[in-house]
């Protein structure tokens, strides 16, 4: 991956989804928006879930899931939805449709969503808890590549590129040796994704976040978060404050990631890589300009047509810069001590952020220049679906 040298057309994009970033809705914009076939997580889940049918609906699940966290919770204050404690309820589907009926509510990139489309969203995750947990019949892995398409349209390779067992059984299947079954790669792996995957040079690209306001947003979604592997339920009986002091606390992972040293004692010389690694090999978006971001991406890869970058700002721009989340939870005070906590415990990431909007200011003004380094051919929403 080198931003220097000029693409042949046979490079794939690779999105660093740094969690609670943004990414989630770059994803959704380059489905929707600009019919892109992606490598992600949801490929495999919409082909299992196209060839099993679970023995218990989406509904029945999450109905599961509140009785099973309430007695975890018994003699432990109220009963939570999701297992969120007292201090941080978080609404059921049905209360949260009835109070914001008229209400839409805001993802990252200020997305709008509307009451049956969370539902729906919610629904999708507990299906994909099923095939993960067992409550459904499914099978694990694929037995080739294809690309799958969603009730709702968008297209899928049929693999998951998220996980270490998935990135393993991807690269099994040929995924590197099949550079037409997919347009664009999403993935928090990014040194293992790109070593198994990749048998050509790579385009990465990703969405930075304010380090503590990121890690913030990240523990309060996995108090709740009981489809995700990361899911704790310790979580839910936390407060920030908790977590800040304790030894599970998030600490630099950007800079691990872009090191692949996710355990071990951190060096001086560690953040002088990663800073490198970035200028010379990743282009830039800010949570906190997705305007900008998504014109420079489109600008970069020449993906889709003047349409698709319509649909792209009109339905996932943000029109004001500021923390935005899926959910809603408690704001920390940058005065307090746990945000020094935090910090402090997120040095090395806070560093690479303040270069990452430096670069972000240094690669637009060269793209205004008219130095794009890449030739990248059009996608556009009419593309078929393409097979291996």
């Amino acid at each position: 991956m080198d931003l220097k040298h000029r693409n042949n057309n046979e490079e794939l994009p690779v999105f660093w989804h740094i969690l609670k970033s943004g990414g989630t809705t770059i994803k959704l914009m380059y489905a929707q928006c600009y019919n892109l076939v992606e490598a992600c997580e949801t490929g495999l889940v919409v082909d299992q879930k196209r060839q099993h049918t679970p023995e218990m609906t989406p509904q029945e699940w999450i109905s599961q899931q509140q009785q099973t966290n309430a007695q975890h919770l018994s003699g432990g204050g109220s009963q939570t939805y999701l297992g969120a404690s007292s201090a941080e309820l978080t609404l059921g589907p049905g209360d949260w449709m009835q109070q914001q009926a008229q209400t839409p509510v805001q993802d990252h990139g200020s997305t709008m969503i509307s009451p049956a489309e969370w539902f729906q969203q919610q629904a999708i995750q507990a299906s994909e808890q099923q095939l993960q947990q067992g409550y459904g019949q499914r099978r694990l892995q694929t037995d080739e590549l294809s690309v799958v398409e969603s009730e709702d349209g968008r297209r899928y390779v049929n693999v998951d590129v998220t996980t270490p067992e998935g990135i393993a059984h991807a690269a099994q299947l040929g995924f590197a040796a099949s550079p037409a079954l997919t347009d664009v790669m999403f993935t928090p792996l990014l040194v293992d994704g790109a070593g198994a995957l990749l048998n050509r040079n790579g385009r990465l690209f990703s969405v930075f976040r304010h380090p503590v306001l990121r890690v913030v947003s990240n523990f309060y979604y996995l108090q709740n978060a009981i489809w995700e592997p990361t899911y704790d339920e310790v979580f839910a009986t936390w407060t920030i404050d908790d977590y800040a002091k304790s030894e599970v606390v998030e600490s630099n992972w950007m800079v691990r990631s872009l090191l692949n040293k996710m355990v071990g004692r951190m060096e001086p010389s560690d953040i002088l890589v990663a800073k490198e690694t970035l200028k010379q090999k990743c282009l830039v978006g800010l949570i906190d300009d997705m305007e900008g971001t998504i014109r420079r991406f489109h600008d970069y890869f020449g993906f889709g047509s003047d349409d698709s970058l319509d649909c792209a700002l009109q339905n996932f721009s943000r029109k004001q810069s500021g923390s935005s989340n899926s959910h809603n939870h408690p704001q920390l005070d940058p005065t307090s001590e746990t945000w020094a906590l935090l910090s402090k415990k997120n040095q090395l990431d806070l560093e690479l952020f303040t270069y990452a909007k430096q670069l972000f200011v240094e690669q637009g003004q060269w793209l205004k220049e008219g130095r794009r380094w890449i030739e990248t051919k059009k996608f556009h929403h009419n593309d078929p679906p393409r097979n291996p």
